[in-house]
């Protein structure tokens, strides 16, 4: 229920109105018009009307707006089909009883005021009335919505209670179906906390840490349902994870959770720079490999020409050698013909000088 400050004081002035002081608190507040709304003084219990300008309600905007559209000020109502009711009745009253004295106009005017004060007042009271009324019966729904929540309460703690009892406390060979199940699931629950902690604290990889679980799993339902050793350890181990030690647990399963995220981040980058380094060193070889084939190629092309070219100067040799070798054989004959002239002449002289030897002699 929304309560709200006093922030201007107002007295009691009318039967109905609320006294109010700067500083207390106002709740179960209701607008009922005019600038006047209907409230109860949490400081001295009572309910009232004071006009609304001396509470704090900024948070209603849609009050807010409406009030700065009209501009109206604060003023109790004056005027209603009732009071006009009530002042036909009276006149009526008075035309028909002749002994009733008749007033002036000033006289009548101030009846007319006080009849219309008074019933301003029965308005406020009506009103209240239908406050307190409306309170009431949501008091006795709020009454009633408590008390069942009070049962739900407690059928709840008898149904806890009863489970504590059939699961904890009751003998082994009793319900032995929900114990197997509340076991399987303890052991599903030891599986589950176990691969949090394989996978993010410890980053293995997510089919490794499931097949370790698998086994995992395997142990502890064999182990929660048929041997009571290891039921007690476990049991043992539950209050361990609301110590010093559980929270550092607890916090190292976060811390690891927490930094898996950029972990893994940093390790995609890397990855994605080392790949992006091999594809630069590749790409630098193949620029390499291009550039030396390109500066092999006039090397390549000046050897293909050299042998082009010692295979056109073999071809003239061997061209030039067989238009010679007639002329060469020529010669040959020739100089042996000449070297048996020789020969012949040689021995021609030394027959000459053989004679010339005898004839001087």
């Amino acid at each position: 229920m929304a309560t709200f400050k006093v922030l201007a004081a107002h007295e009691e002035s009318k039967k109905g109105e609320l006294s109010i002081e700067v500083g207390d608190d106002v709740d179960r507040v209701k607008d009922i018009g005019n600038g006047w709304v209907l409230g109860r003084n949490v400081r001295t219990g009572k309910t009232g009307l004071f006009p609304e300008n001396c509470i704090d309600r900024a948070t209603s905007v849609t009050r807010s707006i409406v009030r700065r559209v009209t501009k109206r000020k604060p003023s109790l109502p004056t005027k209603g089909p009732k009071v006009r009711l009530l002042l036909d009745n009276r006149k009526e009253s008075v035309s028909n009883n002749e002994d009733v004295p008749l007033k002036n106009s000033s006289e009548e005017s101030s009846d007319n005021v006080a009849v219309q004060q008074n019933h301003s007042g029965d308005v406020v009271a009506s009103k209240q009335t239908n406050v307190e009324r409306s309170f009431d019966f949501m008091k006795y729904e709020y009454d009633k919505i408590q008390e069942r929540v009070r049962k739900a309460a407690k059928v709840t703690r008898g149904k806890v209670s009863d489970l504590n009892y059939k699961l904890l406390k009751s003998e082994e060979n009793q319900f032995r179906l929900m114990k197997t199940i509340w076991r399987i699931s303890l052991a599903i629950l030891a599986t589950g906390i176990l691969y949090m902690l394989l996978y993010f604290s410890f980053g293995f990889n997510a089919l490794d840490a499931g097949y370790l679980m698998i086994g995992m799993f395997i142990f502890f339902m064999v182990g929660l349902v048929f041997f009571k050793l290891i039921r007690c350890v476990i049991l043992l181990m539950v209050p361990n994870l609301f110590t010093g030690r559980g929270r550092a647990l607890f916090l190292s399963i976060i811390t690891g959770i927490l930094l898996a995220g950029p972990a893994i981040n940093i390790a995609n980058n890397t990855d994605e720079l080392s790949t992006s380094l091999g594809c630069t060193a590749d790409l630098i070889y193949n620029q390499t490999q291009a550039l030396r084939k390109q500066l092999e190629e006039p090397l390549y092309q000046l050897a293909r020409k050299l042998r082009s070219y010692m295979y056109e100067l073999r071809l003239l040799i061997d061209g030039i050698t067989t238009a010679l070798q007639p002329l060469t054989n020529a010669l040959s004959t020739f100089s042996n013909a000449v070297q048996t002239a020789i020969d012949e002449v040689s021995k021609l002289s030394d027959v000459c000088i053989n004679l010339f030897d005898i004839y001087v002699s």
